[in-house]
Order: structure tokens, then C-alpha cells, then sequence
């Protein structure tokens, strides 16, 4: 009974893990493509707390269009490797353990979802930290030393792009304008005070 109990719960667990890469796929096709507009969304954000305009250029527009599909890329290799070993440390405890396995699913969808929301905030944070000449693996660096600040921009475009139906209507358009908007906020808020 534990037996069978055990690999139905483990086959539950990976189920729930493919879904939850799906939605990762999703969000970084988002990121790349919308790039653009993220970047035009935070500065506008920026011009408006700072006063500071920016004329526009070809070449920067380019280069933040690449810069998204590259900090994309970056971060969705950096999440699935640290979403595949936390799979597979939960697999394994779980066929170690198995009467753990429906506390293990809890707590590895909880994880999950917390690192998903971290890469979302800091994709948004990139476009500010870009701005200011950080570049990629700067801009990683300094998400990473603030995650609180990065799961905070980052958990509001995590629940859009998680709701069925709206994670591929709604969201794909206003979870990156509002977690632009709100990395803006966030990271400028000493202008706003």
C-alpha cells in the first residue's frame, strides 16, 4: 500500500514540477519578447519620478531588445538548474521517506514558487540596474544580495502568469508592465520621498 501510495504521490510531484517548468518556458518567452517594451516601461517610470529624459535611439532600443533575450536565456538557465536540483532532492527524499512525499510537494511548490518570483523581479530590476551600466551577471549579483526586494517585484507577475486562462491573455501584457513599473518604484523610491 505505502508502495504504491509512494509512487503515485511521486508521479503527482513531477506532474506538478512539468507543469511549473511550462509556466517558467512561458514567463522567459514573455521576458524575451517583451524586453522592449519592459525597457520603455521603466524608463518612462524613471523619466517621470526623475525629470531626466532620455531621447530615443535605434541602437539603445536594439541593444535592450538583445540584453531581454539575453537576461532571459541567463535566468532561465540559472532557475531550471536550481528548479531541476531541488526536484531532484525532493524526488529522492521522497522515495527515501515517501509518508513525506505530500509535505514534500507542499513545501517544493512553495520554493518553487518563491524562485520563480526572485528571477521575475530581478528581470524587472535589470532594466534599472541596466541604466546605471550594471551588466548582467552585475545585475544577477545585486538581485541576489537584496532576494526580499526581487520576490517583492517579482510575486505579483508570478501570480498573473500562474492563474489559468490569464497566464496567456492578460498576463503576457500586463505582468511585465506592472513589474516594470514596480522595480521603478523600488529601486527610485528615495526620489519619490
Amino acid at each position: 500500500v505505502f508502495v504504491s501510495a509512494g509512487e503515485y504521490s511521486v508521479k503527482a510531484v513531477i506532474w506538478v514540477m512539468l507543469f511549473l517548468i511550462k509556466l517558467k518556458l512561458m514567463k522567459y518567452l514573455v521576458v524575451a519578447f517583451l524586453g522592449p517594451v519592459m525597457a520603455a516601461l521603466s524608463e518612462i517610470t524613471e523619466e517621470k519620478l526623475t525629470g531626466v529624459k532620455k531621447s530615443f535611439s535605434l541602437k539603445r532600443w536594439m541593444f535592450e531588445a538583445l540584453r531581454g533575450v539575453r537576461t532571459a536565456i541567463l535566468y532561465l538557465f540559472i532557475e531550471l538548474s536550481l528548479f531541476l536540483l531541488l526536484l531532484l532532492f525532493f524526488a529522492v527524499v521522497g522515495l527515501l521517506i515517501p509518508i513525506l512525499l505530500p509535505l514534500i510537494a507542499v513545501i517544493e511548490i512553495i520554493l518553487a514558487f518563491l524562485i520563480g518570483a526572485f528571477f521575475y523581479g530581478a528581470a524587472a530590476l535589470d532594466y534599472v540596474w541596466e541604466r546605471e551600466g550594471v551588466g548582467a551577471l552585475g545585475s544577477f549579483r545585486k538581485a541576489k544580495s537584496d532576494p526580499a526586494l526581487a520576490i517583492g517585484v517579482g510575486v505579483p507577475f508570478a501570480i498573473w502568469m500562474m492563474i489559468p486562462v490569464i497566464n496567456f491573455t492578460l498576463a503576457p501584457i500586463f505582468a511585465p508592465a506592472l513589474a516594470s513599473v514596480a522595480a521603478v518604484l523600488a529601486l527610485k523610491r528615495d526620489v519619490i520621498c
